[in-house]
């Protein structure tokens, strides 16, 4: 089977992955004006804020149904674990250890996915490829931060790489209302069904009609 990546969906995770890669840079320069738990808190009500204005504006309720509550306070306990634990990590270490360490989160939800999803098998050509990027991680932690920078922060980034690798497989029934916030926005608006709030399975139909157009 033949298949092909759009230049779109390149171009798109290259400016994701430029924009994730420039994250330690500026938590490391937040936390030399907020201690670790404030920065988190004020970045995250800044994009809280941030997303409900669109949801205003898109018409998209953000309340979750009431078997959606378990699953969520679930997902924000570890949420809210892992960045504290990346604030505090990069606090403590350079900021290209930090970029590299919080980086190897797919290793860990590689792993993860391995053991909570059936189906999902660790094969040994995966396994291989995991082994060989985990040498990488092992080679940052050998080497240690620059003198001067922290002590067993890197150890504590590598924490956060892990959590959120969990975090990664344990949100599978939250996708769904977060990927309706950000589809195909011109033209999903073009097909809605009408000028009243819509929910979440509406937002995803008129997404997917405006695909099939």
């Amino acid at each position: 089977m033949s298949w092909s990546i759009p230049l779109r969906a390149v171009l798109a995770a290259l400016a994701i992955h430029t924009l994730w890669g420039g994250n330690p840079v500026a938590v490391k320069l937040g936390l030399q004006a907020f201690p670790p738990l404030w920065s988190g808190l004020l970045r995250f009500a800044l994009g809280s804020a941030c997303i409900a204005a669109w949801a205003l504006v898109a018409r998209i309720s953000l309340r979750p149904a009431p078997g959606e509550w378990p699953a969520l306070l679930g997902i924000g306990v570890l949420f809210t674990l892992q960045i504290a634990l990346m604030n505090f990590g990069f606090n403590g270490t350079a900021a290209v250890n930090g970029a590299v360490l919080i980086s190897s989160n797919p290793l860990f939800g590689m792993l993860f996915a391995h053991l909570l999803i059936p189906g999902d098998r660790l094969r040994p050509r995966r396994a291989l490829g995991a082994l060989v990027a985990f040498a990488g991680v092992a080679l940052v932690l050998a080497r240690g931060a620059p003198p001067g920078v922290g002590g067993h922060g890197d150890w504590i980034v590598l924490a956060s790489a892990c959590l959120l690798g969990l975090r990664r497989q344990r949100q599978g029934p939250a996708r769904g209302r977060c990927h309706a916030l950000f589809p195909d926005l011109p033209a999903v608006w073009r097909h809605r069904p009408s000028t009243e709030p819509m929910s979440v399975m509406q937002w995803n139909g008129a997404r997917a009609q405006a695909r099939n157009m």
